[in-house]
């Protein structure tokens, strides 16, 4: 099987994205690998429609824009971010690409209620670092006078769940039949009570790959709809 290539992310470096964007790093990586391990299955599935989610962290565009080399242009792909700086920046590298990409500045999946049951792969790396709560509000109070926009990208409060935890209960409303959710967890994020929330929706979970990086324990889990009669 052909190697795909990583994105090109090389605008990241650029001081208009500086400070504001999440560069790619050992989960992005993780999750490529990932997306490399199901190729097949992943073009079998020919999907219609493929989204990633993200705060800060869809910002440098490289898991959907390399997820867009394995299924092809049929597809229609759609980022979504709260950081409209991330937003951008995720266009530039899905234009370096020439994949179309539309970009939807939001909150998780809310810019999307149109799009309930018709998802065919779903993305998503969370801020998912475990940390105190107070310093998780203030990594989204962007009313602060030195807000540390990036700091969203990777504060996920107690367990590191505080955003997963308000995207889980509806994930298998916005997936279609056959849809697929991916997923980046650490340890602390507690994976098997995770995969148990996502069961009480029909959607049976499996680790895909996991890797030592530096102090954490990275794994993608991909969840699918289990087919009923």
């Amino acid at each position: 099987m052909d190697h795909l290539p990583t994105p090109d992310t090389g605008h990241l470096s650029s001081r208009e994205y500086e400070g504001y964007v999440y560069d790619p790093s050992e989960d992005t990586f993780l999750f490529l690998d990932a997306l490399s391990e199901d190729r097949a299955s992943l073009k079998e599935m020919q999907p219609r429609t493929c989204v990633e989610i993200g705060q800060s962290r869809c910002g440098s565009g490289c898991v959907i824009t390399f997820l867009s080399n394995i299924i092809g242009r049929h597809c229609q792909y759609y980022a979504i971010d709260i950081n409209p700086i991330a937003a951008r920046a995720a266009k530039e590298t899905a234009r370096r690409a020439n994949i179309p990409l539309d970009i939807i500045c939001g909150d998780l999946v809310s810019p999307l209620s149109r799009m309930k049951g018709s998802i065919d792969v779903l993305l998503f790396n969370p801020p998912y670092v475990p940390t105190s709560m107070e310093e998780y509000l203030e990594s989204i109070d962007t009313s602060a006078s030195e807000h540390d926009v990036i700091a969203a990208a990777w504060a996920g409060g107690p367990d590191g769940r505080c955003v997963l935890d308000r995207l889980l209960p509806i994930v298998g409303e916005y997936l279609s039949p056959n849809g697929r959710f991916y997923l980046v967890t650490v340890e602390e994020n507690r994976p098997k009570e995770i995969c148990s929330i996502l069961k009480k929706q029909n959607l049976d979970g499996q680790k895909v790959i996991d890797r030592k990086a530096r102090n954490e324990h990275l794994s993608i889990y991909r969840f699918t709809k289990r087919v009923t009669e």
